[in-house]
Formats: C-alpha cells, sequence, structure tokens
C-alpha cells in the first residue's frame, strides 16, 4: 500500500503513522472529529476501496429513520423569478417538501407549477389558491448518472439534427426539449451536492468522486449547448432563405463535431480528445469570418454556433486533463 487517502470534514488531509498489529497486519488510527460526523463507534463497519495508488476510506451507510426535511418559501412581495430561484435551491438541497405559500400565489401559481413539473421526482400533492406542497420522490441510490447523461445527449442531438432540415418548421418544441436537459442538469447537480455531503453515496451510485465532476462538467456542456440551439430555433424563422441555408450548413459542421466529441467521451479516449481539439479553432475561425456580413440578429444566431464549439470543447478537455 502506498498511501492512504482519507475524506475529512472540510476537505483537510490529515496525516497518520501505520502501526504494526501482530505479524502480517497494520493498523491506522481515525480521528475523532470524522467519526463523530459520521456518526460512528467502535463496532461499525467501512468501506475500504483501492482505486490505482490510493485506498479511500468510507463509512457505510446505516439504516437508520432519516428525520424529513422541509423547505418553506413565503412568495408575498416577491416576483416570479425569485420564487423560481428559491423553489430550484429548495430542490438542490434535499429537502423532502416544499411548501409554497403567500396571498399573491395566483398571480403566478401556473409558473410555479410549471418549475416544479420540470424538476425530477418533484410532485405537487397538495394545492390551494394560498398553498402549494410538493414531495420529492428521489432516491439516490436509484440515480444511474450515466444513463441520465444518454438520455440528455440523445435529446441534445436530436435539437441539432431537427435544426438541420429544411422540412423542419416546429421550432417550439425544441424550446420542450431544452427544458428537458435542464431538468438532467439540474437532477445531477443535486445528486452531486449530496454525495458531497455524504460520500458514502458514491458507492450507490457506482462512480468515483472524479467521475461525477466529469460528468457534472459534461452536463454542464450540454445544458448550454441545449440553450444556444434553442437560441437559434426561437430566431432562425425570422431570417432570410439564404441566411437559413449557411446557417444549416454550420449546424451540419457542429453536429458532425458533437458527434466526435462524445464518442471520444463515452470511449474515454485520450488520442481522439487530443485530434478533434483543433477543429474547435478551425471552425470558430471559419465561422467569425461571415460575423460581419448578416443583420444584428443573424450575427447573434452565429455567435451561437461559436459558443456551442467552445461548451463541447469542454468535454474533451474533460477526457485528457
Amino acid at each position: 500500500m502506498n498511501c492512504a487517502h482519507m475524506f475529512f470534514p472540510g476537505g483537510k488531509m490529515d496525516f497518520r503513522k501505520i502501526i504494526a498489529f501482530g505479524k502480517s497486519s497494520f493498523v491506522i488510527s481515525l480521528p475523532k472529529s470524522w467519526l463523530e460526523t459520521h456518526k460512528l463507534k467502535r463496532g461499525d463497519v467501512v468501506f475500504l476501496e483501492q482505486e490505482s495508488d490510493k485506498l479511500v476510506l468510507m463509512p457505510k451507510e446505516k439504516e437508520e429513520q432519516k428525520e424529513e426535511k422541509k423547505a418553506f418559501i413565503n412568495t408575498d412581495g416577491k416576483d416570479a423569478k425569485m420564487v423560481r430561484r428559491e423553489i430550484i435551491s429548495a430542490f438542490l438541497n434535499y429537502n423532502d417538501y416544499l411548501v409554497i405559500e403567500g396571498k399573491n400565489m395566483h398571480r403566478f401559481s401556473d409558473d410555479i407549477k410549471r418549475i416544479i413539473h420540470n424538476l425530477m421526482a418533484f410532485e405537487i400533492i397538495e394545492q390551494s389558491g394560498t398553498r402549494i406542497v410538493a414531495k420529492d420522490f428521489l432516491k439516490v441510490g436509484d440515480i444511474i448518472i450515466k444513463d441520465y447523461f444518454r438520455r440528455a445527449d440523445i435529446i441534445v442531438r436530436s435539437m441539432i439534427k431537427d435544426l438541420i432540415d429544411e422540412q423542419f418548421t416546429s421550432y417550439g418544441n425544441i424550446a420542450e426539449r431544452k427544458d428537458s436537459v435542464n431538468r438532467v442538469y439540474l437532477l445531477i447537480l443535486k445528486l452531486l451536492k449530496a454525495v458531497l455531503s455524504n460520500i458514502s453515496l458514491m458507492k450507490k451510485i457506482d462512480l468515483k468522486g472524479e467521475e461525477i465532476i466529469t460528468y457534472y462538467r459534461a452536463c454542464i456542456a450540454l445544458q448550454k449547448t441545449a440553450s444556444f440551439i434553442q437560441f437559434i430555433a426561437s430566431n432562425i424563422a425570422d431570417t432570410s432563405l439564404k441566411y437559413r441555408q449557411n446557417l444549416r450548413e454550420m449546424l451540419k459542421e457542429l453536429n458532425a463535431y458533437y458527434i466526435n466529441v462524445m464518442k471520444a467521451f463515452y470511449a474515454q479516449d485520450i488520442e481522439k480528445a487530443y485530434s478533434f481539439s483543433h477543429i474547435r479553432d478551425e471552425a470558430v475561425e471559419k465561422i467569425s469570418s461571415s460575423l460581419s456580413r448578416g443583420a444584428k440578429q443573424e450575427i447573434l444566431l452565429v455567435e451561437q454556433v461559436i459558443n456551442a464549439y467552445f461548451e463541447l470543447h469542454e468535454i474533451l478537455h474533460r477526457i485528457y486533463s
């Protein structure tokens, strides 16, 4: 064993001496603060997992009755944007119940219901003119990050593919798919926060810490790419026919780049990631040369394509960094 790494509150690194125990065993002591944080005592079981030259120590999750958490939001004196932020914050912080109350609820109750609907496994269980109660039915152990990420990937692919199609005109449907990608993004962010507060959850989701960060950053890239595509879809109908043809050609090249990036990501192919990196710079340089031509609105759409290239490059960066 080359070294032993343990997770301590606050992310601090501690050093312990290895002590001989009998003829064939060795032991190290555990910090009292770590034991207290994870409510461990003599006789409890912990996980030991070897990762290359590291030894990761995690507390075994105990089967205990978890106290239900409730978040309360009062809508009085607030606008819909502020209420939305508070709802998403309550979702990300693993509240079992969300209670929203206010005399002005009637002003944006439809917005609140739409926000809750777009949060994975969050459902309204009670509603009146001044009160909405939502429950979180999510179980961390049931989440398979890779499956949800692939779902977001498939949606983004379909968004780009449809915009390339000259016959496609259902641009409102693109916005709905963008919302679906955002749901996956918030779910993975929520899971990341849960794992950081309870490291033993890593055992359940079958991912190492670095992999969680990788998928989280890649999911940000997908979420932002979906937003760029949705912006294009919302405005492409107002452009000239010739410009739309040029834009579709740009999207075809972006689509090819996207597919190659995702292939490299799933295979964790470092060589492919390096080989695709230069394509972004070449594509951005080519697209940028057209920015001086066209109306202001058309230039904005081209900029979204450039933004997508930069976000997708972050996925490549996660492979070889």
